[in-house]
């Protein structure tokens, strides 16, 4: 390492003796920049041929275990293995306590209905509504909830916001709230509606039946009229 940088420095240097007097701070400085980067080229290369980060303890990677918890068999195995188990809820046929629905344990994980949840009344009367324009998404909705028999949708649970403009707030920062039922769509009226088909009109993220869809995703943007329950 010694030898690379005197020779680095004779070369560097040897310009000086023959330059003019106003060259030579301009050639002094350039021979400086030209020695450093030298004894930093052969600092870094025996920081990195010593250890596996920067500052670490010097020893050889091999006796500091693996660098990236990847590399590891057991760790590639348990997420393969979570994937999977996740996956096959899909193929699983699970009746629905609060509805009687059935449907894929994948669906009804995604839902997440409490056992001691009671579907609502989807003919009763509404009070006051709140008309929501949604022109993207997420809409902030986190839970939604079907009435008796499968029809109509309530609000279960709305996303609250973390920080300002939080997207996953937009219902909630307009007014939207827990247990308000969704009374219409643009101009169709959905209280009547499968709750299915009416998540299939929303987007409804992870719950809509993309693979048997019995309606499409309405354009935004949307009015979306909510209703408190009477």
């Amino acid at each position: 390492h010694g030898l690379l940088g005197a020779v680095g420095s004779r070369q560097a240097m040897a310009p000086l003796a023959h330059a003019p007097p106003s060259q030579r701070s301009r050639l002094a400085a350039r021979a400086f920049l030209a020695c450093a980067a030298g004894f930093a080229v052969v600092n870094l290369s025996t920081t990195f041929s010593d250890s596996a980060f920067v500052g670490g303890p010097k020893q050889p990677a091999t006796e500091r275990g693996s660098l990236v918890s990847l590399n590891s068999l057991a760790t590639r195995t348990a997420g393969i293995k979570r994937r999977r188990a996740y996956y096959q809820l899909n193929l699983q046929e699970v009746t629905i306590d609060a509805t009687g629905q059935n449907s894929t344990a994948m669906w009804a994980w995604d839902l997440a209905l409490k056992k001691a949840y009671k579907p609502f009344d989807p003919t009763q009367a509404l009070g006051e509504e709140k008309v929501v324009t949604f022109t993207r998404k997420p809409f902030g909705i986190l839970r939604y909830a079907p009435g008796q028999s499968n029809l109509g949708c309530k609000i279960e649970t709305v996303g609250r916001p973390f920080f300002k403009t939080d997207p996953m707030a937009a219902a909630y920062a307009a007014g939207v709230r827990d247990g308000m039922v969704i009374k219409a769509i643009g101009d169709m009226d959905v209280t009547n509606l499968p709750f299915q088909t009416i998540l299939d009109m929303l987007g409804a993220e992870f719950l809509e039946t993309k693979w048997r869809r019995q309606v499409m995703p309405v354009k935004l943007p949307v009015d979306i009229t909510f209703a408190e329950p009477k």
